[in-house]
């Protein structure tokens, strides 16, 4: 079996794995320190099964711990109040004045 297809045959493995682990299809991964990948350690993401086994199958990243996931949470949390705290009000006036193009 080439390289290739028992990569392939893992990925497909560790997917199924994955699935049934979280039937809601995302999962949260930290990445680890990869040369090979040019990969840091110790950042987070969600990211869909499909593409969590290929990252664990090429060992750039790590199932995240229940303590990490919570942080991420808590995390994404405050950037979506920060972006919502950013926007104008519903329903305020939001004018930008047109010069120039008479």
């Amino acid at each position: 079996m080439s390289k290739i297809r028992e990569i392939a045959v893992r990925v497909r493995g560790k997917v199924a794995e994955l699935r049934t682990e979280f039937p809601s299809g995302d999962c949260v991964l930290v990445s680890v320190k990869n040369d090979a990948f040019n990969t840091v350690g110790g950042m987070p993401m969600e990211v869909p099964v499909e593409n969590a086994a290929r990252h664990l199958v090429e060992g750039t990243h790590r199932m995240a711990t229940e303590t990490e996931i919570k942080a991420f949470r808590e995390q994404q949390k405050a950037a979506r109040l920060d972006i919502r705290n950013r926007q104008p009000a519903k329903g305020s006036a939001y004018h930008l004045e047109r010069k120039g193009c008479e």
